[in-house]
């Protein structure tokens, strides 16, 4: 009988090894036993402001190990927590709050010291708390036609079969580390977090002015990038470092030359189709793939659907396709077939890649 939930993986491992690192900033080293306590402190503290299971909240700040304790307090708890930039135009705030059905929205700045307490240190479990498939974890911002960004809903069901799919092509550790080089209100940086804490790894929030220093730096294995990201990390011409396994390129077109510049310095390149709507990767090319299949998005993963539309419309469906949020009201993305009509054009070639 197929499982309804997942342990929680940060208290999993903050149990089997509590030591062990789960976010690296700059010198800082965040193990498992302090992000679980983050997390704990973050659920007493919006318990105590009268968040309750079921509730919406938008959390604001740039990547800190204190913001992702707080988005795993809230997937912990039932609550629905949206990450939001810092740079989001304040005065957009209030509509964003109508538009999602925020019930409050909390910058990291004012909960720094609520989740920081004198006597701070680790706790101890008699269990590790289970995440059903079905709750609602994550609202991630897309474009909205008003000007206001809309939302896509994603369950905790989406989130790990993203992540284990991912695995069966990029393969994830406990030696791994992946750089939170996408930012994490974007699906691409939420689904870094899952694909490492559900293994146990490390999530390394780089310095992103200097992102192939803190490749070398940090013993970085795995990074997500977008086309400039990559042209810039390629800019000086080095070799790829030998710990690095995989650069997963997507977000857009990526230029055939860059990758076979990249390809040619040793980068591991992995070319992506994806969006926020499929929690992140739909297609990615597999390892030692050569150029003509980089020429292409690669074969579809584990626990999505694709279908062609007869006008050439890439159909998307499966265990990772979530949900739209307008104007505070959850609504299926699907339609009767189970499909989301992406928008998008593509094709499927003779070696099941999709272009």
């Amino acid at each position: 009988m197929e499982s309804s939930s997942t342990p929680c993986p940060v208290a999993k491992w903050s149990a089997a090894d509590p030591d062990w690192p789960a976010v690296i900033s700059g010198s800082t080293e965040t193990s498992y036993a302090t992000l679980d306590a983050l997390a704990l402190h973050a659920e007493e503290f919006l318990q105590g402001r009268g968040i309750v299971t079921g509730d919406r909240i938008g959390i604001i700040g740039p990547a800190t190990p204190e913001l992702l304790a707080v988005i795993w307090s809230c997937i912990r708890i039932g609550i629905l927590v949206c990450p939001i930039s810092d740079r989001f135009p304040p005065d957009l705030l209030g509509a964003l709050e109508t538009s999602l059905g925020l019930k409050n929205c909390f910058s990291i700045e004012s909960l720094r010291n609520e989740l920081s307490p004198p006597n701070f240190g680790k706790h101890n479990r008699a269990h590790v708390t289970d995440l059903p498939f079905d709750r609602m974890a994550t609202i991630t911002l897309t474009s909205g036609s008003s000007g206001v960004p809309t939302g896509v809903v994603h369950t905790v069901g989406n989130h790990y079969f993203s992540a284990i799919g991912s695995a069966t092509n990029i393969p994830v550790n406990r030696q791994s580390r992946w750089a939170l080089s996408i930012p994490h209100y974007h699906i691409g940086g939420l689904s870094i977090l899952v694909r490492c804490f559900l293994e146990g790894a490390t999530v390394v929030i780089p310095d992103s002015s200097a992102l192939a220093e803190e490749i070398e730096r940090s013993g970085i294995t795995h990074v997500s990038l977008v086309e400039t990201q990559l042209m810039r990390l390629l800019e000086s011409r080095k070799p790829s470092p030998a710990r690095l396994q995989a650069v997963l390129v997507g977000g857009g077109p990526v230029s055939t030359d860059l990758v076979r510049k990249g390809r040619e310095l040793g980068y591991p390149i992995y070319k992506t189709y994806g969006l926020t709507e499929a929690c992140s990767q739909v297609a990615t090319t597999q390892t030692g793939s050569n150029m003509g299949e980089l020429d292409t998005s690669g074969p579809v993963l584990p626990y999505r659907k694709v279908l062609v539309s007869s006008d050439g419309e890439i159909l998307v469906g499966g265990r990772t396709l979530g949900q739209r949020l307008v104007n505070g009201e959850i609504t299926a993305l699907a339609e009767e077939d189970g499909y989301y009509r992406t928008g998008d054009i593509g094709s499927l070639d003779d070696r099941d890649c999709w272009r």
